[in-house]
């Protein structure tokens, strides 16, 4: 490997003013790096930097970099199968006043984090819309609130939201 090289009529001064550095390389044999100007304009910047400071280091003398590393990629998930609701059962516990948390747990449908009741709730209120039953009829789940609160909790949350 070749050191870097001073021009001529400088000497092997490690102080001269301007540094030429040859590349070594495959691909970079034709290559050279400017001189560097070492002015005392460039110095005046930071009075307790040594000469040597402003050289770069590092990237210019070293070996090309090979391949880049491939990053192990992650397993891939499998997806998870969907599961039929069970419409059945859960009418039939609705009707035996067992309550949401009792459902979930029976059924499991217990989700993770702050609302782990969201989904069966969700489920709920469909099924008061309307759900296929077992004879494939649609049937209405029965809300456990009279009417009168039913449309005065439905006011209230338009009112919220607008």
């Amino acid at each position: 490997m070749q050191q870097p090289v001073a021009p001529q009529g400088l000497g092997g001064d490690e102080n001269a003013d301007v540094l030429c550095i040859l590349l070594v390389g495959s691909h970079a044999e034709h290559q050279t790096e400017k001189p560097i100007d070492r002015s005392p304009a460039d110095q005046s910047h930071s009075p307790s930097s040594s000469p040597n400071d402003s050289i770069p280091r590092g990237g210019l003398l070293s070996k090309a970099s090979k391949t880049p590393k491939k990053t192990a990629l992650p397993a891939e998930r499998k997806r998870a199968t969907s599961r039929l609701f069970p419409y059945a059962k859960v009418a039939e516990m609705w009707a035996q006043k067992k309550t949401i948390p009792e459902i979930a747990k029976a059924i499991g449908r217990v989700g993770k984090g702050d609302d782990p009741y969201h989904s069966l709730r969700v489920a709920l209120t469909r099924m008061h819309k309307g759900y296929k039953n077992a004879e494939g009829k649609v049937a209405k789940l029965p809300h456990r609130v009279s009417q009168k609160t039913l449309k005065l909790a439905t006011k209230a949350g338009k009112k919220a939201s607008a």
